[in-house]
Parts: C-alpha cells; sequence; structure tokens
C-alpha cells in the first residue's frame, strides 16, 4: 500500500462529482423533475471538466496510478473503458499481481476488473503466495485483517480497508449482481466466473426481494450450474460466456455479443440446472 493518498486532487473531484451524480438519481427516483435536470446537467458539467483537467495525452487519467485507473473506470470517465480496462490489468500484471489501491479504489478495482473481463487478475492478485499478500497475514498468525500487508507500525492490526474481496466472491466467482437501473433489487444479472484453479463455489445472497442462490462445481467432464430465483424479479438475465452457447438451447437467448450470451431467466420456475461442456 501507498503511506500517502494517491492521486488525492483528482479522487477528490471523482467524488464530488459521484455525489452530484448521485443526487440526480435520487431525484429521479422520487419523481423531482426539477432538482433531476438540475443536478444531472451539473453532473455532466462537472464531469467534462473532470477528463479536461485530468485526462493525459495518451489516454491514461492524473497520476497514471492503479487508483486513477479504478476510478476512471469506476465512474465512467472514459469513452473507451474496455481499452483503460486492458491497461489497468496489465498495470496490476505488471506489478507482480499486487494491487497499491487505497481503501476506496480497492473496492472500485474488484466491480470494474469484473465488469471488463478480466476477473483472472483479481483472482491472482487474491491467491498470491509470495510477497505481501493476504497469506502473509495467515502466515503471521493474524486473525484479523490489518491496514496495510507489509510492516507499517502506524497501520491498524483490525482494518476494512481490504475487506472488499469479499464483494467479489459475490458478484464474481458467483456472479450475483444487482443492475445499477434496479430497484429494491428487482433487476438482477448473474455472471459467474469459472476460475479453472477453483473446484466449486457456493454462495446464497439475500435480497429483499428473496434469496438468490448460485453454486457451480467442477467435475472432469463438466460444470454443473446451479441457480434459484426470486419469482417476483422484474429481470434477471444469466450470462455466459458464448462457448456455451449450446448447452443452455432449451433457454431463449435474449442477445448476444462476441463474447456473451444472455439469457432471460426471469420467468424459468423452480431451480435452473446446467451442465456446461469444458
Amino acid at each position: 500500500m501507498q503511506e500517502i493518498s494517491p492521486a488525492s486532487e483528482f479522487t477528490a473531484s471523482c467524488f464530488y462529482y459521484y455525489h452530484i451524480e448521485l443526487l440526480s438519481k435520487f431525484a429521479k427516483i422520487i419523481g423531482n423533475k426539477k432538482d433531476y435536470s438540475k443536478y444531472s446537467d451539473k453532473a455532466e458539467d462537472v464531469k467534462k471538466l473532470i477528463v479536461n483537467m485530468y485526462k493525459n495525452e495518451d489516454g491514461t487519467y492524473a497520476d497514471r496510478g492503479q487508483t486513477s485507473y479504478a476510478f476512471a473506470l469506476f465512474l465512467d470517465l472514459d469513452d473507451e473503458p474496455q481499452k483503460l480496462a486492458k491497461e489497468f490489468a496489465d498495470k496490476i500484471k505488471d506489478n507482480n499481481y499486487y494491487i497499491t489501491c487505497g481503501i476506496f479504489g480497492m473496492f472500485m478495482t474488484y466491480e470494474t476488473l469484473s465488469k471488463y473481463n478480466h476477473q483472472n487478475v483479481i483472482y491472482k492478485w487474491l491467491n498470491k503466495r509470495d510477497g505481501n499478500s493476504f497469506y502473509s497475514m495467515l502466515k503471521d498468525g493474524q486473525s484479523v485483517l490489518s491496514e496495510h500487508v507489509h510492516d507499517w507500525p502506524e497501520g491498524s492490526d483490525n482494518h476494512a480497508m481490504y475487506s472488499s474481496y469479499i464483494q467479489w466472491f459475490y458478484e464474481g466467482l458467483a456472479g450475483i449482481n444487482i443492475s445499477k437501473n434496479s430497484y429494491g433489487a428487482n433487476e438482477v444479472f448473474i455472471k459467474p466466473y469459472f476460475e479453472e484453479e477453483i473446484d466449486f463455489v457456493q454462495c446464497k445472497y439475500k435480497s429483499i426481494k428473496g434469496d438468490i442462490v448460485s453454486n457451480w462445481i467442477r467435475n472432469e467432464e463438466n460444470i454443473v450450474l446451479h441457480i434459484e430465483i426470486p419469482s417476483n424479479l422484474k429481470l434477471c438475465l444469466l450470462i455466459l460466456d458464448k462457448k456455451y452457447k449450446n448447452y443452455v438451447k432449451e433457454y431463449v437467448v435474449q442477445k448476444e455479443d462476441k463474447s456473451f450470451v444472455y439469457i432471460d431467466i426471469s420467468r424459468c420456475s423452480g431451480d435452473i440446472n446446467l451442465r456446461l461442456g469444458k
């Protein structure tokens, strides 16, 4: 971890923009058209100003550090997010899969790399056995997470700094995600990540609409995926790698792109069980 806040002016500006954007969204939800127009216009102006001030000629942001990448991607500042996400993932790889974002950049990293399909980079970071890592904390006999994975006496020995990895267990490995457009968890998408070094995942998310379950197990021949969803959802999409398209023929593929198939399972009654060939 860095001992000082990285790109502090950029990140502070980003949070200012984020709060205005939230005001806009809240106003829209409650039907306050006047405030929605006011804050959405203000948010757009601030966003443009941030991009003009902090975007570098090479397409990076601020100090070109990991935190700057995380904030730019999380707040959708760039019009080429796939390219930016690839650069971010490569930056972490070049750093021996060591993530150096601060506490806010850390949770943004899990979400953005998952969103742009760089899941393996997250797994490599979480599973690091050498140097500064989660495993180094365990090796030192700790039973709680520290603020820093290296020896820094001013850091707390019981801190939430690194705990956002739990978010990736739900959203990444199990793939249970609440849509950004959701109200009361009524729109969900399930996009599981089948990490080759993991044999099984069992996950249940207790949403306000009911329990959402996404379990998968790997055997020699295939991956068995088990899903349970509440019956009162407005929308639930199952998103799978396109290579599995032939294994979901009994379901209606709503759309597909070059990488994924999107299956609407909103009205599927009972449990959903799929065998996906390797």
